[in-house]
């Protein structure tokens, strides 16, 4: 069953900041990074490192984020650069990108230190999130069950957010997969299916895989890394899946968009394993060749949801609206938890078809 739940309808809907694991601070005499808290909208962590780059005339290694971020919301997150700025450089700069639709602010200047961020160095995510378009006797019973259920858990599947971004086909784990199997042309087709093109970067004359292949060099290597890793998540989602079914678990499938069909347990108690290891890959930045390793992840998470109020929805005529706000650990997704909150109670509410 699909539902006509509305999530992202503005931006303002869907916020997102993240809990840093603060660096060490130092005089700004005795430092060469500056940290930056920066809050975003309509853009990509990719893109509004983009900017920063360009505006402070830095190169790729210069900056860096500890988690990535979608343009899909309004996101506030800290970013690391090579070099000394002051708030009359946040001045300047913040008033290059101020359009509703497209915006970046460096908001402050967190500190100085000696080191660059390291990717992934998150406790997690505070959300807080407006869900629309629900009749009122589903906001009500929404509102109710994250109220009355102290400790929520789901599957920690990778959602769409993962392999694609809004207005573009949902692909990357595509280009991953291709890089992983060493197809660089078939990694660039997919590449140019998707919105992550690189204006600035000439593309190859001819498609063959060397050409292609130095294409990828010139990119941000992050980006790259984040294409593999993405091909990581489509595995660990199917091999989870997999794993319910041969567990004898009470199960259905869901087919969940962008993502595929995934398999969750029908029943509240179940057994499960706390973590949960694949086969992935990862790529080497100076060789760029691919090579073997384990990803292992949290099968299920569980948080505590607060919901704040339930009022008449002033976007969708005759509807409601639930405000909700909790806490992920980093790498979890905000909207797989809804989704799996709606299929929990979907026996008890009345979703319009």
């Amino acid at each position: 069953m699909k539902f006509n739940y509305k999530i992202k309808q503005k931006k303002e809907d869907f916020i997102v900041d993240e809990i840093s694991l603060q660096p060490d601070f130092y005089y700004c005499k005795k430092s060469n990074f500056s940290y930056l808290w920066i809050e975003k909208r309509g853009m990509t962590t990719f893109d509004a490192m983009d900017e920063i780059k360009k505006v402070f005339s830095l190169n790729y290694e210069d900056i860096s984020a500890q988690g990535l971020k979608d343009e899909d919301g309004v996101t506030g997150q800290l970013i690391s650069i090579h070099k000394i700025i002051f708030q009359s450089d946040l001045k300047i700069f913040n008033k290059k990108y101020t359009s509703d639709d497209y915006k970046l602010q460096i908001k402050n200047i967190a500190g100085y230190g000696t080191k660059s961020l390291i990717p992934r160095l998150l406790h997690g995510n505070n959300f807080k999130l407006i869900i629309r378009n629900l009749n009122k006797v589903t906001a009500k019973l929404f509102y109710n069950y994250c109220r009355d259920n102290r400790f929520i858990s789901f599957i920690n599947y990778y959602d769409n957010q993962r392999f694609g971004i809004v207005g573009g086909p949902y692909n990357t784990h595509l280009i991953g997969e291709s890089i992983v199997n060493k197809d660089w042309i078939g990694a660039f087709k997919e590449f140019e299916k998707s919105k992550n093109n690189e204006i600035n970067i000439e593309k190859p004359a001819k498609l063959n895989s060397v050409l292609c292949k130095n294409y990828f060099k010139k990119i941000n290597f992050s980006k790259l890394s984040f294409f593999v890793s993405s091909y990581n998540s489509h595995l660990w989602n199917k091999n989870a899946s997999d794993y319910l079914a041969s567990e004898k678990i009470n199960t259905y499938k869901y087919d969940f968009s962008e993502v595929g069909c995934l398999l969750l347990p029908k029943d509240d108690v179940f057994m499960l394993p706390n973590l949960f290891t694949v086969d992935a890959y990862d790529i080497n930045k100076n060789t760029y060749s691919v090579f073997e390793k384990t990803k292992t992840r949290n099968f299920f998470v569980t948080t505590t949801i607060f919901p704040i109020s339930i009022e008449k929805d002033e976007l969708n005529k005759n509807k409601y609206r639930v405000q909700v706000s909790f806490f992920l650990p980093t790498g979890c997704y905000a909207t797989m938890l809804i989704k799996q909150i709606f299929i929990k109670f979907n026996d008890n509410i009345c979703l319009e078809k």
